[in-house]
């Protein structure tokens, strides 16, 4: 779920032929999980706070395997959320991601990357509206390297993002967006690289009168620094300009 809430009794209970998968080192693996969450305020009122408990019940599975230079790699999981006294907000979440590292006998590589998810909004208190609200994201990305192994290596990335929402009151967010950018990186030293790119980004909001169509152009900088095998930091900082073909409303002088 989008929601955040505190975590109350969190049944981990991975019945999982995933610890089995794993002890025989296989590229497979399948579970479910059982979660209980208390929610203090469902809906984000500032005035009428409205907690319940909910339970998750998720089935899950998943799969990398290496074949060749090229890895294969996705998961699922499906989640049926009930809610205790909102029945109302009961729904199916799901999320799916599938990808494909591939590389060649060259110094060219690169990754395609597929995110699909389903799942109850956050509420927001301005719009007010306590109707079940459901948000999907739908994302790809494919991005090509030259470099790999070398100091410098440059990159291309293209994405696609689309975001809906089922109610009404949340449909002027719905959007569209392509995206491509181009930069190069540089490593100065085992666990440290930094880098720079040009993004470009054109997008829509379909459900908006008149359809808001928009330009981003960004300067990307970024680093990474990976101090051991587990873990890794990263950052990056952006210079950018937008515009939109919708005109924006004048602003008051009251």
């Amino acid at each position: 779920m989008v929601l955040r809430p505190q975590r109350l009794l969190p049944l981990a209970a991975a019945l999982c032929a995933a610890g089995a998968a794993h002890a025989q080192s296989t590229p497979y693996y399948v579970g479910v999980s059982q979660t209980f969450t208390n929610e203090s305020n469902i809906y984000r009122s500032r005035n009428n706070e409205v907690s319940d408990t909910i339970s998750s019940t998720a089935l899950f599975g998943g799969v990398d395997q290496m074949i060749g230079r090229q890895r294969v790699y996705g998961n699922a999981t499906v989640s049926a959320n009930r809610f205790t006294d909102n029945g109302d907000l009961n729904n199916t979440g799901y999320g799916l991601k599938a990808g494909l590292d591939w590389a060649t006998i060259e110094r060219i590589s690169g990754n395609l990357e597929l995110n699909a998810n389903q799942s109850l909004a956050r509420y927001e208190n301005a719009i007010g509206s306590t109707d079940k609200n459901e948000l999907r994201d739908l994302q790809f990305r494919a991005t090509a390297r030259v470099g790999v192994v070398t100091r410098l290596t440059a990159e291309t990335t293209y994405s696609y993002r689309r975001v809906d929402y089922s109610l009404d009151a949340y449909r002027a967010r719905n959007y569209d967006q392509n995206a491509v950018s181009g930069g190069l990186r540089y490593r100065f030293s085992g666990g440290l690289s930094a880098g720079a790119a040009l993004r470009f980004t054109k997008g829509e909001y379909p459900d908006r009168t008149p359809v808001d169509e928009y330009d981003r152009r960004d300067i990307d900088f970024t680093a990474t620094w990976i101090p051991t095998g587990n873990s890794s930091i990263n950052g990056r900082i952006s210079l950018s300009d937008t515009s939109h073909s919708r005109p924006r409303p004048p602003t008051s002088t009251a």
